[in-house]
């Protein structure tokens, strides 16, 4: 993964980025090594899990070095460079958009609108949920775990199909109308120079702004010890 890194950094901040050749291998292998054969990329779950028990900087230092320069790159360089240079499912809607190219479609501007708060409203849908303690799976409201299909959830693949599906017709889709991971990397992406104050920002402070009323809630409420539940573990080891 830190060649990964090291490799998606010199093709956003490198001429090769405006090389048509280089951009397609380098798709080809984030979908073929790291979506099909390493399954590593960041998502909601991932991150929510972290946030809520510790982030695995032993067990997983590849994947906290990933979210590591997902989170600063933004930051110093206005650049997403994880979305679009290192996630594997992005890739694999830019090979697609690049080989339907002839078919893209035009949306309606107010379609446009409604479409792009779907991510916004599921990053929001997670913050309530790893707050509060509502048990949601994450991974069913994002497309990542299905290149794990093994162990995928009929939802992920599900989510993934469409947005893949979707991508042929108008560019990058998913990331664009579905993707939550995208608008949180987004939240810490310097828009340039100009110093205003935006629709990211509101978003944002409605969310900080929730957290702080989810986490009084709970806390005001009495809570009694839970009970543990017996664990049935069978199947070949």
């Amino acid at each position: 993964l830190v060649c990964v890194i090291a490799a998606g950094l010199a093709i956003a901040f490198t001429r090769l980025r405006g090389r048509r050749w280089a951009r397609i291998v380098w798709q080809l292998f984030l979908v073929g090594y790291v979506g099909v054969i390493n399954k590593d990329m960041l998502s909601l779950s991932l991150l929510g899990g972290w946030a809520a028990n510790g982030a695995a900087l032993k067990a997983a230092p590849g994947l906290a070095l990933l979210a590591a320069a997902a989170l600063l790159i933004p930051w110093t360089t206005r650049r997403n460079v994880y979305c679009h240079q290192i996630c594997p499912h992005g890739a694999a809607q830019q090979l697609l958009g690049t080989a339907f190219k002839r078919r893209r479609l035009r949306l309606p501007a107010g379609l446009q609108r409604w479409l792009e708060r779907i991510p916004v409203t599921l990053l929001a849908l997670a913050a309530l949920a790893l707050l509060t303690g509502w048990t949601l799976n994450l991974s069913a409201i994002e497309a990542f775990d299905a290149w794990n299909w093994k162990t995928a959830g009929a939802a992920t693949i599900i989510i993934a199909a469409v947005g893949l599906i979707a991508s042929m017709f108008v560019p990058m889709a998913y990331c664009r109308f579905g993707c939550p991971t995208g608008v949180l990397f987004s939240f810490v992406r310097s828009p340039g120079s100009a110093d205003r104050w935006g629709r990211r920002d509101t978003t944002a402070l409605a969310l900080l702004s929730l957290a702080f009323i989810a986490a009084f809630a709970m806390r005001a409420q009495p809570r009694e010890p839970a009970m543990p539940e017996p664990v049935l573990m069978n199947g070949h080891t």
